[in-house]
């Protein structure tokens, strides 16, 4: 009886121990409500409304969604693979700044899988390795799936320029902040009709003095 309970303490304190490592990787645990119950959309789609109106944010409920992943896995159910689409789903609306919550997320993801293919050679009979197998498959393909996503994400981050305004050119601008490019067409026109005026007046009033000249030198 005394050994049996040593033995009992023990697992219980792996038990504690293992639980404690995923809620630090995680930082969040499971919903109240698993994967592989009937009312698990509801909860998924009260996630989601609360990521829409502001009131939660999608990398942490992405980390919620891993965990619930994991928990799942751990009872050989094979809903953790319904677990890893809705991580799939939500992970696609995380903004910029959520990266390493999704990242997080994912890599407990990847532990999951892991550990679920770890464990598929003890499944209890063949239909029970046949349902793990397939949980296994869309698991990866929604890991997949989410790595294809952020790597897109850091492309296009790593194209975009890091100040617009250095790849204009640089061009003077001298059209008053409020002018329209009508009233600058017509500026640029009074402007040019100034310049020929005054070159016609500097022409007549040499012609005067070379006339004045031919005069002065015929007398």
């Amino acid at each position: 009886m005394k050994k049996h309970t040593i033995v009992l303490t023990a697992l219980m304190l792996l038990g504690v121990q293992t639980v404690t490592a995923q809620s630090n990787q995680l930082d969040r645990g499971p919903g109240m409500v698993g994967p592989g119950s009937p009312v698990y959309g509801l909860e998924v789609a009260m996630d989601n409304a609360a990521v829409s109106i502001g009131l939660a944010k999608a990398g942490e409920i992405a980390k919620e969604r891993a965990a619930e992943a994991q928990k799942a896995a751990d009872n050989n159910n094979t809903a953790a693979a319904k677990a890893g689409k809705q991580l799939e789903n939500i992970a696609q609306r995380a903004g910029e700044n959520e990266s390493e919550s999704i990242w997080t997320a994912m890599n407990s993801f990847q532990n999951t899988i892991t550990e679920m293919e770890g464990r598929i050679d003890n499944a209890p009979n063949e239909n029970a390795r046949e349902g793990m197998e397939t949980a296994l498959e869309n698991m990866r393909d929604a890991l997949q799936n989410m790595e294809q996503a952020r790597q897109r994400g850091n492309q296009a981050d790593s194209q975009r320029p890091e100040n617009i305004s250095e790849n204009r050119p640089n061009r003077p601008d001298r059209r008053p902040r409020n002018m329209t490019e009508e009233q600058e067409a017509d500026d640029n026109q009074t402007e040019s009709g100034n310049q020929t005026s005054g070159n016609r007046t500097e022409n007549r009033d040499a012609n005067r003095t070379t006339g004045r000249q031919n005069v002065t030198d015929g007398q």
